[in-house]
């Protein structure tokens, strides 16, 4: 992103309403997990119908709640994943605080679903790089190991933000 040469960030930043699930992962898991994310096949890009994505997605939000009542997504290993506003990049994310103690240096498993068609879920270890909260009251993740197809997906999502937002406040009337 251009600028005044003060912002140093690998990636650009937006934010976004996705539907983000996240546990701490033991030490002794952090291999076979990380194995796991990186060594996966990428899905094919699938050609669905709009009408019909949106009609999955609905049934998918429907049974996430049943599940989460049900508490089922906790006896997986992942907490609950509600759908919060979050700052998204390339390199990682701000989570809003939901109460949790998280310390620095904590590695944490993320799966967050992003709204395109169809909807694609990404998995990935997250670290925390510096103390719990930042100053806008979130939680910072910084992607530790992500598949490159998840990564760049996660960057055309951002791009697709970013420029929603630039035609939306271009069709704003200015008022001077």
């Amino acid at each position: 992103m251009a600028g005044n040469g003060s912002d140093k960030r690998e990636y650009f930043r937006v934010q976004t309403r996705l539907r983000v699930g996240m546990r701490p992962v033991r030490k002794e898991e952090i291999t076979a997990l990380a194995a796991e994310i990186v060594h996966r096949e990428p899905s094919p890009p699938a050609q669905i119908d709009p009408a019909l994505s949106e009609w999955i997605g609905r049934i998918e939000r429907k049974l996430d709640a049943i599940l989460q009542r049900l508490g089922a997504a906790e006896e997986a290993g992942l907490l609950p994943g509600a759908e919060d506003v979050v700052v998204l990049s390339g390199g990682g994310l701000l989570m809003p605080d939901r109460g949790k103690t998280v310390a620095r240096g904590t590695t944490l498993l993320i799966e967050l679903t992003l709204p395109e068609m169809p909807m694609r879920r990404i998995r990935a270890l997250c670290e925390i790089p510096r103390d719990h909260i930042d100053e806008d009251g979130g939680i910072p993740l910084m992607f530790a190991c992500i598949h490159e197809s998840d990564r760049d997906a996660i960057i055309r999502h951002c791009l697709a933000v970013q420029r929603s937002e630039l035609r939306r406040a271009a069709a704003k009337p200015r008022t001077e």
